[in-house]
């Protein structure tokens, strides 16, 4: 791939105590290409869904491109962080301006930070993390804040310097990195490292049952073209927490919604199922803290009903004849009787599209 590419054997210079790589992703050297920017923000968004985050948080030395990048893909509003030589305050930018101490590989100074609010649901992105220090401070001033961190997603980790342990005992804060490198003290070149067995066992623990939806193999299918013309793979979405492709788009519905401020968590979602889509979204509905009603035919299997009602969801069974047709009329119903509620509405939602 592009971005070990773009590391692998890249030269390394002596900043302090550490050894820092010198290449086209973090330094422009050479001047950055689209495809490598574009291929370091899908990396980062494939480690994922975005699960409640409101806001992007990034520091402005190598992160404000990728900050900038991702911003634009996700529609996410950008906070940054940067190394001002004056305080914002002093001219009456007032709270939204957080100052926090700053020790990172090659600085040491502070670090303002704008445009964070109370409540922020943040996703905290960087290029990569070393010592951790520059996390540590993001991480504190989204506290400061009194925001909440979410997420922490880098492009690269350097496991020898610590800063994922650091992070991890200071915080219990899971940070999840595209690929990992490490410096050769005597040639001074970067290696990308293979993940090991242990390693890549660590990769996929999610934090929660929600940061598993997507995570699924792809499966390479031998038998279905002819032998040279082309590869074929399977995505195995059975792999997803109630067994279906569903979960998948009922996160991302529900994310989008939230972005949008079509909902909130606390109000109640209701949706039409006859069984996978009402499984999944029972599960992630409750998750992230709505009350989910299903509208089903009466006749629909009993396992899923069990299932659905198991995640905490209410069902109301509509008259089979009129099938699909009937629960959406009562589920339009509804939610015109019945204030904070909202109707998700698969079938016809561009979200789902």
């Amino acid at each position: 791939m592009l971005l070990e590419s773009v590391y692998e054997g890249a030269p390394a210079i002596l900043t302090g105590r550490y050894l820092t790589t010198v290449n086209e992703f973090t330094d422009q050297v050479p001047a950055l290409r689209t495809s490598v920017l574009k291929e370091a923000c899908k990396r980062l968004l494939d480690l994922g869904p975005l699960t409640g985050v409101t806001k992007l948080l990034v520091e402005e030395d190598k992160g404000a491109i990728l900050g900038g990048a991702l911003c634009l893909a996700t529609g996410l509003p950008l906070a940054i962080a940067r190394w001002y030589s004056y305080d914002l305050r002093a001219v009456g930018a007032g709270k939204p301006v957080v100052q926090v101490p700053l020790e990172s590989e090659y600085f040491t100074g502070q670090l303002f930070v704008n445009g964070l609010a109370a409540g922020d649901r943040v996703l905290i992105i960087d290029d990569t993390i070393s010592t951790g220090g520059t996390l540590i401070s993001l991480i504190g001033a989204v506290h400061k804040m009194g925001a909440q961190v979410t997420d922490v997603r880098v492009v690269v980790e350097k496991p020898e310097n610590g800063g994922i342990n650091r992070i991890s005992n200071a915080f219990d804060i899971q940070i999840k990195s595209v690929l990992s490198i490490t410096i050769d003290e005597g040639t001074r070149r970067t290696r990308v490292l293979e993940p090991s067995d242990d390693r890549k066992g660590a990769d996929h623990v999610s934090r929660n049952i929600i940061d598993s939806i997507g995570n699924t193999e792809l499966c390479r299918l031998d038998n279905i073209a002819e032998i040279g013309s082309a590869e074929i793979f399977a995505k195995c979405e059975f792999q997803n927490p109630t067994g279906s492709h569903k979960d998948r788009v009922f996160s991302y519905i529900l994310t989008e919604l939230e972005r949008q401020g079509s909902i909130t968590p606390g109000m109640t979602l209701i949706e039409c199922s006859t069984g996978n889509g009402g499984a999944a979204l029972a599960q992630v509905g409750r998750m992230r803290g709505y009350k989910i009603v299903i509208v089903m035919p009466r006749g629909m299997t009993m396992e899923r009903k069990t299932q659905i009602r198991s995640f905490g969801a209410s069902i109301i069974e509509t008259d089979p004849q009129g099938f699909l047709d009937a629960t959406e009329s009562f589920a339009r119903q509804y939610v015109e009787e019945n204030p904070g509620s909202y109707f998700l509405d698969q079938s016809t939602n561009e979200l789902n599209w």
